[in-house]
């Protein structure tokens, strides 16, 4: 039994110009999916059901009812992550003729409610990020300039003197 357990390797091929921590543990999390696919389809049981981002032709012909949302550019990747957190099948469709471009997320219509709770995170944690928005440059350069008034008022009441040899 030992033997067996020693014998049993693996092989991995991957081409990158930089193998990182987060490579090889992406590498892995890819084999273990693999397997476990492999695992299932051997019982018969269908496969696991795609989630995360796909295109609108596949979206469209394995779901009737399609739903869509209209987000800009700025917003993408928040929305990227709530998604993958509520395992959600969506697609990404840009629209060119707007400036500045925007972007319509399709999903299917019978995960509504599913979609709706984490449309509604995805809107809270959007609105919290524009609250927590850095001051103006304009307010930054009027504190500024008040800073400097003072500075030089300061040294126009104390002259320096000469040393005189």
């Amino acid at each position: 039994m030992q033997e067996q357990v020693t014998e049993k390797t693996i092989a991995l091929q991957v081409s990158a110009a930089k193998f990182t921590a987060t490579e090889l543990k992406k590498l892995i999390e890819h084999y273990l999916r693999h397997r476990k696919q492999v695992k299932i389809n051997k019982k018969g049981i269908k496969t696991v059901k795609p989630v995360g981002k796909t295109t609108l032709e596949k979206l469209s012909k394995k779901h009737d009812g399609l739903k869509n949302i209209e987000i800009n550019e700025n917003n993408i990747r928040d929305f990227e992550k709530v998604a993958k957190k509520y395992k959600l099948e969506y697609a990404l469709k840009k629209d060119d003729q707007s400036n500045p471009p925007t972007y319509f997320v399709f999903f299917k219509g019978k995960d509504l409610d599913v979609i709706d709770f984490a449309f509604k995170e995805y809107l809270k944690s959007s609105l919290e990020k524009t609250k927590e928005a850095k001051p103006s440059l304009k307010a930054k350069l009027k504190e500024m300039v008040e800073k400097a008034k003072k500075l030089n008022k300061d040294k126009a009441k104390k002259p320096q003197k000469e040393q005189s040899l």
